[in-house]
């Protein structure tokens, strides 16, 4: 039953969610408006539902309770995606006919402004409950499930490496709309991401990490 349930979701993400994103091509240079709407209103339902599923069907990882411990992962998890942005787009000047980003609006007045915030931490919220918890624990589970119990703890450890690998390269493709420099900054941001839910055992630190990280983006894109 479990095995039918995680095969049939796996599907639908695919065909409904990861395959629209990863086909999309490249946007050109144009400015949006980044506001709480349909889209954000899925996504908060998706980053529930997903949030809900892992917590019924997966194991929980520990969670650290020191609070002293989650502050400094995240310090550290925010400085490392800000600087390998930095890196990658500051690589990437020197590089001519790279395609160009999408620019975010400037908000007009406190309404817009409190619904772009709201906006980033719902799809931080979505991006990391199906990239961090429910795809790798899914995949994993699935082959454990189909995977005679004579396997090797060795075939389980590297069955898990590749699925590690193929959910970041995923996290990464699903950033093709705005061009190469993102899609790469973001294979490196979804290593990140994934160490900070690994050491801290919670999918809120890396929500809030991922959340900072898009709003200074967008802070400066504006400016």
């Amino acid at each position: 039953m479990k095995k039918n349930i995680l095969f049939i979701e796996l599907l639908a993400l695919f065909f409904l969610i990861l395959l629209p994103a990863i086909t999309k091509l490249p946007e050109q240079t144009t400015t949006i408006k980044i506001s709480f709407g349909f889209s954000s209103l899925f996504s908060a339902c998706m980053g529930i539902f997903l949030y809900a599923q892992s917590r019924l069907l997966f194991e929980k990882p520990a969670e650290k309770k020191q609070k002293q411990h989650n502050i400094i992962i995240f310090c550290l998890t925010f400085f490392a995606l800000c600087l390998s942005s930095r890196i990658i787009f500051f690589l990437f000047c020197f590089i001519k006919n790279t395609p160009n980003t999408v620019l975010a609006e400037t908000p007009a007045g406190i309404f817009e402004q409190v619904s772009l915030i709201l906006s980033v931490i719902i799809a931080a919220l979505y991006e990391e409950s199906l990239f961090r918890i429910f795809l790798p624990n899914a995949l994993i589970e699935l082959f454990e499930l189909f995977s005679p119990v004579s396997h090797l703890s060795r075939q389980k450890k590297m069955c898990r490496i590749i699925v590690e690998i193929a959910v970041i390269c995923l996290f990464a493709l699903a950033h093709r709309y705005l061009g190469l420099p993102a899609v790469l900054n973001a294979l490196f941001c979804g290593i990140i991401l994934r160490i900070c839910f690994i050491l801290t055992g919670s999918i809120f630190i890396p929500v809030i990490a991922h959340s900072a990280y898009n709003l200074l983006a967008i802070m400066m894109t504006i400016i």
